[in-house]
């Protein structure tokens, strides 16, 4: 049997009610979808100021805690004060300089709670908190400065020496992060000074006595002087150019060493400056020298277009 073609006239209408069923149907449908996604998104935002809120509240309850054991450290001092068993050398007026060494621990915490890494603000914050309480316990519990002052050149040295770490996240040129690099080695060098000095003043040795150098101060700033220049010569071979950190730790490194040959060779100390002017300009035109060697070679417009012409393909 051949297939018969339907004439669409031949169609039924559609009853109007029908019709009016389905139209009403579809817009109860939009209607409900619209409805629950405005409150679905409502629901996003309800959740997003629950939690910083949730997060303003943790910060808060972590800072409270913090001002609870100072206040806590704050009241047993005093008690033991007014025991007299903290000796005769007590100065209760030093507690006051603990409050900003306080704050600087409490908002160290704060970023660490908030980044759940050891940013460079931590660093920072602990590192203040380190030198303010240092000094802090010096002059509270009365300690004798002319011995224990190496410790305000050990207690600084350690927060250079945090602040010398970068971060993996840092937006940072090369130069400035080989520039920040640097701190590591200064701190070093200061702990380390530091703790020479204290040595000394506590009776335990003399390095005078162990080196036979007069000076013997100066070979702590070799170390520092030979990773600035280093550092700024790694700063040109990456970038290819010669930027102002490198000129920066250039003449950091010149100034370190300069002073230390003068002082180790027991020479005139009014040749530092040109000692530093010449061993700038020399390190200056090896860095130069080093940077048009390393730079990648530019193939011109020139030899471009002609091997484009050729059907050159590498």
């Amino acid at each position: 049997m051949e297939n018969e073609k339907k004439d669409p006239l031949e169609d039924p209408i559609p009853d109007g009610e029908a019709m009016e069923a389905e139209f009403d149907a579809f817009d109860e449908a939009a209607e409900e979808e619209a409805f629950y996604g405005a409150f679905a998104g409502l629901d996003q935002i309800d959740n997003e100021i629950e939690k910083e809120k949730e997060d303003a509240r943790s910060s808060g309850r972590g800072q409270s805690v913090f001002w609870g054991f100072a206040l806590i450290a704050v009241g047993a001092i005093l008690i033991l004060q007014r025991t007299g068993l903290m000796g005769p050398n007590f100065n209760w007026w030093a507690m006051f300089i603990f409050i900003p060494a306080i704050g600087a621990l409490s908002t160290a915490w704060h970023i660490f709670t908030k980044k759940r890494r050891i940013t460079g603000g931590v660093r920072s914050s602990f590192g203040s908190f380190v030198v303010l309480g240092t000094l802090a316990t010096i002059l509270l519990l009365g300690l004798n400065w002319r011995i224990w002052w190496p410790l305000m050149v050990i207690a600084p040295g350690f927060s250079v020496f945090l602040g010398g770490f970068v971060d993996r996240k840092s937006k940072a040129s090369p130069a400035e992060k080989w520039f920040v690099r640097s701190g590591c080695w200064v701190g070093l060098s200061m702990m380390a000074l530091g703790a020479v000095f204290l040595a000394q003043n506590l009776g335990i040795y003399q390095l005078r006595e162990l080196t036979g150098l007069r000076h013997w101060w100066a070979l702590f700033l070799l170390l520092p002087g030979i990773t600035f220049l280093l550092h700024a010569i790694l700063a040109v071979i990456m970038t290819h150019r010669f930027p102002f950190g490198a000129v920066l730790m250039i003449f950091g490194g010149i100034s370190a060493l300069s002073v230390a040959l003068v002082a180790l060779l027991a020479l005139d100390w009014a040749l530092i400056p040109a000692v530093i002017a010449v061993g700038s300009g020399i390190m200056i035109i090896i860095g130069e020298f080093l940077r048009k060697a390393i730079q990648p070679k530019q193939v011109s417009s020139a030899t471009i277009e002609r091997k484009e012409a050729t059907g050159y393909q590498k």
